[in-house]
């Protein structure tokens, strides 16, 4: 029979309401990887309709194991996703039809009588869609891919990684990938043709990265491991990215060169600008807040972490839960809101403004089971769902209740006060980490010297007090009747 699953990523379709995909990755243990290996094991990205809950509404043939997908916001008949052998795999559904209609159409199922017959043609026959391009595994990464993220609309990146914008673009058109193997590599959705010697046009597609950017630190010999990763684009900043690794550290740096201003561009694109150990085991989560554009959330072992542009260390780390955090994000609705996934299938709701030592929710999504992926759908109608996937292989959809969706009064600025209150202390505590040293030497300076006095001055008390010990005795032997006397007086 099938394999178990595990839904290794989700994400919502960006116009449809109610549609939602995830991917099927495998969960198989060593010795089952063993009898596979050297077959071709086939992974599927399943789409289903909210309204239609009969069956998948369609479903995407993955030729490998697959690891993280996305859906492109502008064009969302285009899908990317990563595979396990690190190479990448694109499907173009503007042609595709199912029982001749678009692929994403869903006035007619709300519509069709339920009839008997269909109902049982469809269960046993999704409509299946094969992959328009695959990359060439020579070309593509050397690990699993563990993460994937669109670029913004009409951004392009050349292959000195220069990064340049056309603003009539209608749809993103490079994306980025990175795996543990040290690079991040930019792909280009506009496959190129190649032509044979006598001019007709190639058949075979090679496709391959268009720009390979080694995240590494300047002065180090070792590439980063990267995990996951974020664009932390706003206006000012075109082109910063943050990075965490299989080894818990967090990067800041830049994912290209800004063509104009700096010398045309000439210079080498720093990938890796500041680095800080974040976390004591691999970091599994990275999300840019949807409210402040200058805060970002780190999620690994047993905490999360807050940070804040231009800092090398955390303005908050969460107390460490019962079990290791396996997901993590934002509301998109509520400044102060995270919802974290356990190991033990718990998910923890915190709200920060209103308590930061622990969790105000818990709630078991499925027992002892890992929870894989978690993605929030904030349409612009007064409903917030919540897809989490576990590794059982399955996707468990949460209509978030109002007080969860919607913002206290005045949530925003409370939280902006909060941070600004955070970095005070942090600044305060790195203050007095750079003058601890001197302050240190002088106490050591004292300590030595009041050794020496203390020495002598030890010496006389101990004598003093002896012989104070040998008075009381005599006197209590010798003299009891002056005693007798200074008591009667």
């Amino acid at each position: 029979g099938m394999p178990p699953r595990r839904i290794c990523d989700i994400a919502w379709h960006p116009t449809v309401k109610g549609m939602v995909a995830f991917a099927c990755g495998a969960n198989l243990d060593n010795d089952k990887l063993l009898e596979l290996s050297g077959k071709v094991m086939w992974t599927s990205i399943i789409m289903w309709n909210l309204n239609n809950l009969l069956s998948p509404r369609l479903r995407l043939a993955v030729p490998g194991d697959v690891q993280c997908f996305k859906i492109n916001k502008e064009n969302p008949y285009l899908i990317v996703a990563g595979l396990e052998t690190g190479q990448v795999i694109m499907w173009d559904l503007t042609e595709a039809q199912i029982d001749g209609e678009d692929v994403y159409a869903t006035k007619k199922e709300e519509k069709a009588p339920p009839n008997n017959d269909n109902s049982q043609t469809n269960s046993s026959a999704i409509p299946s869609f094969a992959c328009k391009a695959t990359s060439v595994l020579q070309v593509s990464h050397q690990r699993p891919v563990s993460d994937l993220q669109w670029l913004p609309k009409g951004v392009t990146i050349d292959r000195k990684g220069c990064y340049r914008t056309d603003p009539d673009a209608k749809q993103a058109q490079f994306f980025a990938t990175v795996a543990t193997d040290g690079f991040m590599y930019f792909w280009d959705v506009k496959l190129k043709e190649s032509h044979n010697a006598d001019g007709s046009i190639d058949k075979n597609l090679r496709w391959g990265p268009s720009c390979k950017l080694p995240l590494l630190q300047e002065g180090a010999k070792v590439n980063l491991s990267g995990k996951k990763f974020a664009f932390l684009t706003d206006a000012n900043d075109k082109t910063r990215l943050v990075v965490v690794t299989e080894t818990g550290e967090m990067a800041f740096g830049n994912f290209a060169i800004e063509p104009a201003g700096e010398g045309g561009g000439g210079g080498v694109v720093q990938a890796v600008e500041t680095l800080t150990k974040a976390h004591c085991l691999s970091c599994v989560a990275v999300q840019q807040s949807p409210h402040f554009p200058d805060i970002c959330l780190t999620v690994g072992d047993w905490t999360f972490s807050i940070w804040k542009k231009g800092f090398d260390e955390p303005i908050f780390t969460s107390p460490a839960a019962e079990a290791y955090l396996t997901v993590g994000c934002w509301s998109p609705t509520r400044a102060g809101l995270i919802v974290v996934g356990r190991a033990d299938g718990i998910m923890d709701i915190w709200i920060l403004i209103d308590q930061i030592h622990k969790p105000v929710l818990h709630r078991t999504v499925r027992a002892n089971i890992e929870l894989t992926s978690i993605r929030f759908w904030n349409g612009r109608s007064s409903q917030q769902l919540l897809a989490i996937g576990d590794f059982a292989g399955t996707l468990h959809i949460f209509s978030v209740p109002r007080i969860l969706m919607r913002p206290a009064p005045n949530e925003k600025r409370a939280m902006k006060e909060w941070y600004e209150h955070e970095v005070q202390r942090l600044a305060y505590v790195q203050k007095r980490k750079e003058s601890r040293p001197a302050e240190k030497e002088d106490e050591k300076k004292d300590d030595k010297k009041e050794d020496k006095k203390r020495s002598e001055d030890e010496v006389l008390e101990e004598k003093e007090k002896e012989y104070q010990e040998l008075l009381k005795m005599f006197r209590e032997k010798l003299l009891p009747d002056e005693d007798d006397k200074k008591a009667v007086a």
